[in-house]
């Protein structure tokens, strides 16, 4: 038999085969599901068929010697027995013909299939309705064929062993190996639970998988569930084991075992743990342990040190050294974490979203000092910010020691005289630095652009000579306000373009670049 009729056998075998055939006027109606049985030695099978009639009609059932070669669904086995009654085909045994005219029946009839009385091979049972002629009862038999029901039976005398292949299923639940009795495999179980998969290759086996048993490294015991076919492990150890199958006859009661033998290869873990934890002063240690480290392996994989992560003040009494803008400080005072009381320790630096290394840290650190700047809230400076026309007025305006405008109008409807930025913006327009964006607005929070920083410099400097009287930037037009600014500051190391042959005069300027340029100009 194929896969879809094998698929019923350890279900189905020593259970009761139930057939129903009903006919109704004039006719039966059998109906049968799929089934297939294996029996052998003293065994006997028993089918009960439960029959309802109504008016003229009937049912017979026979049973008929068969081959099964190449016989794959349940509709293959019904198309055998329409032949065998097409063409007359005598059964081995062939029960009676129930015919009823006109009155009702519903009982159940009862027949067993001795296998010591049957010799070894298939055969096929029939249950089919047909209708009657009416006139006397000579059961005068006009078969309906598509009415049949078919059962399957394959009578053995002698015990098939289940032969046992095992297979390796992988996480998508491919097979990715297969392997018999006594053979050595390696699970990699790291990653989850592998499955093994027990496949009998016996085409009519008289024999059942009864238990499973896994033995296990040092008497250590792991997770693991199984039923007839399968057996998942998810053991957390490394080492070797192995897997025990009872299988019995269901025959003669007789049992037999056989043994797979696995190794679980030691590997790390995904994640990482700490062996020794550091400390304010002392470094630790780090590693992966192997997966099975909380029994009995003792393996680990790429250790590291952990830093020491040095003391934290709690609280600071005396300033050793005071932190700047992007450096830390030194202080003494109360560590946090251990709770020595007079240790020195680092206090970080002003901004904590600004790096020491960075291009514009020794500007940021110099104009911060001076006054010159300051961070958009107490411990954040923003640098990749866009300085705003505001911002940049300020800073030279300090720059420049926080000069008092002469300028008392203000002709600006969006600078107020509460605004941080209010007497700067006088003073830049009083000195001709920059005017604002039309007659009535400054446009405070409009970006600076590249070409409106440096002419602001410029300016602010008192315009400055140079002796540059060409530059190389074809984006630079002659005659544009901004072309001797970027000529004085190209000269002066104030800033350079950003390509060799352009200047971006449109690009605008973050904070980190304004206190770059005002740092070159106003300190260097």
């Amino acid at each position: 038999m194929k896969k879809k009729i094998l698929a019923l056998v350890l279900a189905l075998v020593l259970i009761p085969a139930v057939i129903v055939c009903a006919a109704q006027t004039g006719y039966a109606d059998s109906m049968m599901e799929d089934i297939y049985a294996i029996i052998g030695g003293g065994q006997a099978l028993t089918i009960r068929s439960h029959v309802s009639t109504v008016g003229r009609g009937g049912y017979s059932h026979a049973l008929y010697a068969v081959e099964l070669t190449g016989v794959e669904t349940k509709e293959d086995l019904d198309t055998m027995a329409a032949e065998l009654l097409e063409r007359g085909a005598e059964p081995v045994w062939g029960g009676s013909k129930h015919c009823y005219h006109g009155s009702a029946i519903d009982t159940t009839v009862t027949y067993t299939l001795n296998a010591a009385d049957r010799a070894p091979g298939s055969y096929l049972y029939v249950c089919y309705s047909f209708g009657c002629d009416g006139g006397d009862y000579s059961h005068h038999l006009i078969p309906n064929y598509e009415r049949i029901s078919t059962m399957a039976v394959q009578v053995t005398r002698e015990a098939e062993g289940l032969n046992l292949r095992y297979a390796l299923l992988g996480g998508d639940g491919a097979v990715s190996e297969t392997f018999a009795d006594g053979d050595e495999v390696v699970l990699d179980l790291n990653g989850g639970v592998q499955t093994l998969m027990l496949l009998s290759e016996t085409p009519y086996p008289v024999e059942r998988i009864l238990a499973v048993t896994a033995a296990f490294p040092d008497d250590q015991t792991a997770a693991f569930a199984f039923d007839e076919t399968t057996l998942a492990l998810s053991p957390v150890y490394c080492g070797s084991g192995s897997i025990t199958v009872t299988v019995g006859n269901y025959l003669d009661d007789t049992t037999r075992t056989e043994t797979v033998h696995f190794t679980v290869p030691c590997a790390p873990q995904p994640e990482q743990t700490v062996l020794i934890p550091n400390s304010c002063t002392e470094d630790g240690l780090t590693a992966h342990l192997c997966h099975g480290h909380d029994i009995n392996c003792e393996t680990v994989f790429d250790e590291e040190v952990l830093p020491a992560h040095g003391h934290r003040l709690f609280s600071v009494s005396q300033i050793v050294q005071a932190p700047t803008a992007t450096l830390p400080g030194v202080g003494m005072g109360t560590c946090s974490v251990c709770g020595i009381i007079g240790i020195e320790a680092e206090i970080p630096p002003i901004f904590s979203d600004v790096v020491s290394d960075a291009f514009y840290s020794v500007p940021l650190d110099y104009c911060y000092a001076e006054g010159w700047v300051t961070g958009v809230t107490a411990d954040t400076f923003a640098p990749n910010n866009a300085c705003v026309r505001a911002q940049v007025v300020t800073f030279l305006w300090r720059a420049a020691g926080e000069p008092e405008p002469t300028l008392r109008e203000n002709p600006f409807a969006d600078v107020s005289e509460g605004d941080f930025y209010y007497k700067a913006v006088l003073w830049a327009v009083e000195n001709g630095i920059t005017n604002g964006t039309d007659a009535a607005h400054f446009s405070p929070m409009g970006p600076c652009n590249r070409a409106q920083v440096v002419t602001f410099l410029w300016r602010a400097l008192g315009q400055p000579e140079f002796e540059a009287a060409e530059h190389p930037f074809t984006d630079v037009p002659a005659g544009s306000f901004y072309e001797q600014p970027v000529l004085w500051a190209v000269e002066n190391g104030i800033t350079a373009g950003m390509t060799a042959t352009s200047f971006g005069p449109a690009a605008n300027c973050n904070r980190a670049q304004i206190v770059t340029f005002l740092y070159r100009a106003y300190a260097e």
